[in-house]
C-alpha cells in the first residue's frame, strides 16, 4: 500500500498466482497487468487506489475469481483491449467511476459478479462484442446499472439491475444483435430496459417494473423482437417504441402501469401478436 505507481504490477509475465493481497491507497493502480497472459487473480482487496482496484491492459485469457474492488477513485475492475478473459464472483463496489468497465474486450465471461453503488455504471462494456453476462448484480448505481455502448452480438442473461439512477440495462449506439433474457429490472429511476440506436436484439422473458419512466423504451431502434416479457407498476408505459420500426412484440404482458401498456409512436411496420 502507499506505493507512488501500481500496489503490484505484471507486465509482459504469465501464468502467474496473484493471491490475498491486500492492494490500498497506491499512486496508480492497486493490480496492473500489462500484455500479461494466463494468470490467476484470486482473493485480492483493491481500495483507495487512484486509479483502478484492477486493471488489464492487452492481457488475455486471465481469470478474476473472488476479489473485491472498492472505493477506488477510477474504476473497480477495467479491462482494455483484451480477449477471454473470466472474472467470477467479484465484488466492485462504491468506485468514482465504473465497477466493470470492458474497453475492446471480446470473447469474455462476467458471472455471479456484484457492481452496485458505483459512481458511474456497475458493469459497462465500450466497443466490445461477443461477450456473456450471467447472474451478475448492478444495484444502486449512479448511472445504470449495466450498459452496453457500440457492443454486439453479447449474451446478457439471468442479471439483476434496480435502483439504478438512469436505466437499468442500457443498449445505445449500435449495440446489435445481443440477447437480452431473463433479467430482472426494477426500481430504475429512468427505463428499466433501454434500446437506443440499436438493432436485431432479442429481449426474451424480462421482467421490468417499477421504474420511473418505461419498463422497455426502444428508440430509433429497428429489427428487434421482443417476446415474453413481463412490464408492470412502471409509471410511464410498459412497453414503449418510439421511431422504431420493424420490430416484432409477441407475447408479453404490460399491465398496472401508470401510462400505456404498450405506446407505439411515430413507427411503422410492427407486427404484435
Amino acid at each position: 500500500c502507499g506505493n507512488w505507481w501500481n500496489g503490484i504490477a505484471v507486465d509482459g509475465s504469465e501464468r502467474n498466482e496473484l493471491v490475498n493481497n491486500t492492494v490500498c491507497d497506491n499512486g496508480q493502480n492497486g493490480i496492473l497487468l500489462t500484455n500479461s497472459a494466463h494468470n490467476n487473480l484470486t482473493n485480492n482487496l483493491a481500495y483507495n487506489n487512484t486509479l483502478s482496484g484492477i486493471n488489464l491492459t492487452g492481457s488475455s485469457w486471465n481469470t478474476l475469481f473472488n476479489n473485491t474492488a472498492r472505493d477506488n477513485l477510477g474504476n473497480g475492475i477495467s479491462l482494455t483491449d483484451s480477449h477471454d478473459l473470466n472474472l467470477t464472483n467479484n465484488i466492485a463496489f462504491n468506485n468514482t467511476l465504473n465497477g466493470i468497465l470492458l474497453t475492446n474486450v471480446t470473447g469474455s465471461n462476467l458471472t455471479g459478479n456484484n457492481a452496485s453503488y458505483n459512481g458511474f455504471s456497475g458493469i459497462g462494456l465500450v466497443n466490445s462484442d461477443k461477450n456473456n453476462l450471467i447472474s451478475n448484480i448492478a444495484n444502486n448505481n449512479t448511472q445504470n446499472g449495466i450498459s452496453l455502448t457500440n457492443s454486439s452480438n453479447t449474451v446478457v442473461f439471468n442479471n439483476t439491475a434496480r435502483f439504478n439512477q438512469q436505466d437499468g440495462i442500457l443498449l445505445n449506439q449500435s449495440s446489435n444483435g445481443n440477447n437480452i433474457t431473463e433479467n430482472r429490472v426494477c426500481g430504475n429511476w429512468w427505463n428499466g430496459i433501454a434500446v437506443d440506436g440499436s438493432e436485431r436484439n432479442e429481449l426474451v422473458n424480462n421482467t421490468v417494473c417499477d421504474n420511473g419512466q418505461n419498463g422497455i423504451l426502444l428508440t430509433n431502434s429497428d429489427h428487434n423482437n421482443l417476446t415474453g416479457n413481463l412490464a408492470y407498476n412502471n409509471t410511464l408505459s410498459g412497453l414503449n417504441l418510439t421511431s422504431s420500426s420493424w420490430n416484432t412484440l409477441f407475447n408479453n404482458t404490460a399491465r398496472d402501469n401508470l401510462g400505456n401498456g404498450i405506446s407505439l409512436t411515430d413507427s411503422h411496420d410492427l407486427n404484435l401478436t
